[in-house]
C-alpha cells in the first residue's frame, strides 16, 4: 500500500469548547445520511458555507485524493473519503460530497451525536500488521492529551465551531504548533523542536508528510545538508517525526565551514508521492516554512 491521502490532520466533530455537545432532537428530518446532511444546511447557514470551502467536503473530489485513488482503487479508501457516497454507483463515479454533516454527527434521524475523530483518523493497513495512521495514539502520548480535538481544529467563530478544518494549509497553526530553534555547536549545527500547541506527532496522519531540515553555508547551495523527519514504510522502518511519543526532537547536522554564516530552515511538506526511495525527489502537494535564520560565526 503505497498511497492513501487524508486530507485533513484531524475530523473533529464535536463543540469549540471541546465537548460534545448535547443530542439534539430533529424529528422532522428524515431519509438516507446524504437527505439529511442536505437538510441540516437549511438551518444551518453559516456552519455549511464553512464546511462547503472545506477539504472535509472536497475528500473524495479533490484531485490529490483522486490521482491517489486512480493508482490503488481500493474500497478501503472511500469508507472515510466518501462514507456516504452510493454502494451501487458505478465505479469511480465522484461522490456529491465527501465527509458530510451526518459522517460525524451520527445517532439515527432524531438525534445528533458525535464520533470520535480517531474513526477516520487512527487505522490500520488494508494488509499486514501495524496502523496506517496514528494521530489518537500519538494524542495519548502529548503534553496535550486531555484537551479535545476540536479546541484546537475546529476554533470559536461567530458564536460556534468553525467548520473549515483548514490545519495543514494554516500557516498560523502549524508555525504555532512548535518552538523550532538553531544553534552552533562545535562542529555541528543544531535544529531543536519543541512542542507548543500541538497534541500528536509533527505531521500526523498520511505517512508521506514530512519535515524537511535544511543546513547550508550562506550564499553557498553547495554546501547544503538536507533531513527529512518523517515515518518511512508500514515495514518497521524508522519514525523520525517529532512528537511521535510527546518528546521534544533534535536534529544535528555537521558543520560545513566554522568561520561562516549557516542559514537554516525547517518546512512542512505534503508529499503527494515519493519519486526516489530516499525521498530527495518527490512530487509535493503544497508546503509551509516553519522556521527560519541565520547563525552567524
Amino acid at each position: 500500500m503505497r498511497r492513501i491521502v487524508f486530507l485533513a490532520l484531524i475530523v473533529a466533530a464535536c463543540a469549540g469548547s471541546g465537548k460534545d455537545p448535547s443530542p439534539v432532537s430533529h424529528p422532522d428530518v428524515q431519509g438516507s445520511d446524504l437527505e439529511r446532511s442536505a437538510a441540516c444546511e437549511g438551518c444551518h447557514a453559516d456552519i455549511a458555507l464553512e464546511w462547503r470551502a472545506s477539504l472535509h467536503m472536497q475528500s473524495y473530489s479533490d484531485p490529490v485524493y483522486q490521482r491517489a485513488f486512480a493508482l490503488e482503487p481500493l474500497a478501503f479508501c472511500t469508507r472515510c473519503h466518501a462514507p456516504l457516497a452510493d454502494p451501487e454507483a458505478p465505479s469511480g463515479e465522484p461522490a456529491a460530497v465527501g465527509i458530510a454533516c451526518t459522517s460525524c454527527h451520527s445517532g439515527g434521524p432524531t438525534v445528533t451525536s458525535t464520533r470520535p475523530c480517531a474513526d477516520c483518523h487512527e487505522f490500520g493497513f488494508p494488509e499486514g500488521p501495524g496502523l496506517m495512521q496514528l494521530t489518537a495514539t500519538e494524542h495519548r502520548a502529548s503534553v496535550h492529551s486531555a484537551t479535545p480535538c476540536a479546541t484546537c481544529h475546529m476554533p470559536r467563530v461567530a458564536g460556534h465551531a468553525s467548520h473549515r478544518f483548514s490545519a495543514s494549509r494554516d500557516v498560523e497553526l502549524l508555525r504555532g504548533a512548535a518552538d523550532i530553534r538553531a544553534s552552533r555547536a562545535s562542529s555541528e549545527v543544531v535544529v531543536s523542536l519543541s512542542p507548543r500547541n500541538v497534541g500528536h506527532a509533527l505531521p500526523t496522519g498520511d505517512i508521506f508528510r514530512r519535515l524537511r531540515v535544511d543546513v547550508s553555508v550562506q550564499g553557498d547551495p553547495a554546501t547544503q545538508h538536507r533531513i527529512f523527519l518523517n515515518r518511512e514504510t508500514k515495514t518497521g522502518g524508522p519514525d523520525s517525526r517529532p512528537f511521535v511519543s510527546g518528546a521534544p526532537a533534535e536534529v544535528r547536522v555537521p558543520l560545513a565551514a566554522p568561520t561562516a554564516a549557516i542559514v537554516w530552515s525547517v518546512t512542512y511538506e505534503r508529499v503527494e508521492h515519493l519519486v526516489s526511495p530516499d525521498g530527495s525527489d518527490a512530487v509535493i502537494d503544497g508546503s509551509i516554512e516553519l522556521a527560519s535564520g541565520t547563525l552567524l560565526p
